[in-house]
């Protein structure tokens, strides 16, 4: 192995070469495999939080489809805006 003027290592022997990667790549995969298993722990967070709301939404949308006889339409009420004195 050669090193710099700083002490750092700049060249490793051939034969090194596979075993430093490879400890690289496993170093990687662990982080990877640490987030996967994060954002899986969020993800069942996320659901447990949001999953009754979501129910709700699918009971109203199942009622709004019985009650109006399998249409889904909404009918909105214009309200007459009082006229102004003067014009």
């Amino acid at each position: 192995m050669a090193r710099d003027a700083e002490g750092k290592v700049y060249t490793v022997p051939y034969e090194a070469v596979n075993a430093i990667l490879l400890n690289e790549f496993l170093k990687e995969y662990r982080k990877v495999e640490e987030l996967e298993a994060t954002a899986a722990h969020q993800q069942k967070q996320i659901k447990a939080h949001c999953g009754p709301a979501e129910g709700e939404r699918t009971a109203l949308a199942e009622q709004a489809r019985t009650t109006n006889g399998g249409k889904q339409s909404v009918k909105l009420r214009r309200s007459k805006l009082p006229q102004l004195p003067g014009r």
